[in-house]
């Protein structure tokens, strides 16, 4: 996705129902920068900003 585009500095968070290995391992593949599993809640949310170093609004 960030091939050929001026997304270098875009971060891919996946959100889905599913934690099993291999659909983690498989998102990572694909340069996944983070994995949240639903239910998301505003902590999970929150640590993903600190982690990317985002401003908290």
């Amino acid at each position: 996705m960030k091939r050929g585009m001026n997304l270098k500095n875009t971060k891919v968070v996946m959100t889905t129902a599913l934690d099993d290995f291999q659909n983690v391992k498989k998102a990572f593949d694909y340069q996944c920068e983070a994995y949240l599993v639903k239910p998301i809640t505003k902590d999970k949310i929150r640590d993903i900003f600190i982690k990317f170093n985002i401003p908290i609004p």
